[in-house]
């Protein structure tokens, strides 16, 4: 198993210089001066790397929550718009049995005795049938509907 070594914690270097400064007798003022200026400015590095860090963790946790505010609104979303889809789908079917009713009532009333739709009737029929075939044929790719019976 490989080992690591652990740097020292980052206090440890200025307050090494500070007890050998202090350790010297000689006199030197400066040193003692140089090792205070640097333990201080450590020491406000310090500050600014944790008050970044907070900055950081509460950017951090206001994105996760705009996130899921937004997943939320987007399956809302997605539900509305499946919910219109099928009443819109249950529309065009009711609108699809009533002009099935009313074309086999035409036929029925028709005073042609050999029961052939007219020659319209029958365009709009085939254009129907080819319509519902493509539909039908389309929403099962997609896997959204079946082929209706």
């Amino acid at each position: 198993m490989r080992t690591t070594a652990q740097l020292p914690p980052i206090w440890t270097t200025p307050t090494l210089i500070a007890l050998i400064a202090i350790g010297c007798s000689s006199g030197d003022e400066r040193l003692v001066e140089l090792s205070r200026q640097s333990a201080d400015r450590q020491a406000e590095q310090n500050r600014l790397v944790e008050t970044n860090n907070r900055q950081v963790l509460e950017a951090t946790d206001k994105l996760v929550e705009a996130d899921a505010k937004s997943r939320i609104e987007n399956f809302e979303l997605h539900r509305q718009i499946e919910a219109e889809r099928s009443g819109v789908n249950q529309q065009r079917d009711a609108l699809e049995q009533e002009r099935r009713q009313q074309l086999a009532i035409a036929i029925q009333s028709s005073p042609n005795q050999s029961r052939r739709p007219p020659a319209l009737s029958r365009l709009f029929c085939r254009y129907s049938s080819a319509w519902s075939f493509f539909e039908a044929f389309s929403t099962n790719q997609t896997g959204k509907r079946s082929r209706r019976s």
